[in-house]
């Protein structure tokens, strides 16, 4: 049998040392844990507002791009107009040339 070179009590307190010890730990463990959680939600919070206000650009940037679309769209219908109008007009000249 193997003879201890301890006493019982100062097993105990060997013992009562290394639990408060291993606590401790646990405890600055448990407070780092729940910092990084806090700085975690922190950043999610700001990476939310930064989503939203993106959102809320490309929902403007949609708009003013249908606006300049429609435009475009007005301009060219304009642009075949005045096409038309002056090709009309040359045949008129031309025509007058022909006829004097």
């Amino acid at each position: 049998a193997v003879v201890s070179t301890q006493s019982t009590g100062e097993q105990q307190k060997g013992i009562k040392s290394e639990t408060m010890r291993l606590e401790a730990r646990e405890t600055a463990l448990i407070q780092h844990c729940l910092k990084q959680l806090s700085d975690t939600m922190s950043q999610i919070g700001k990476l939310e507002v930064a989503a939203e206000q993106k959102s809320e650009e490309i929902v403007l940037l949609k708009r003013d791009l249908s606006e300049v679309t429609s435009s475009l769209t007005e301009l060219t219908k304009r642009h075949i107009q005045l096409i038309d109008d002056n090709n009309e007009l040359r045949m008129q000249v031309y025509g007058g040339r022909e006829n004097a």
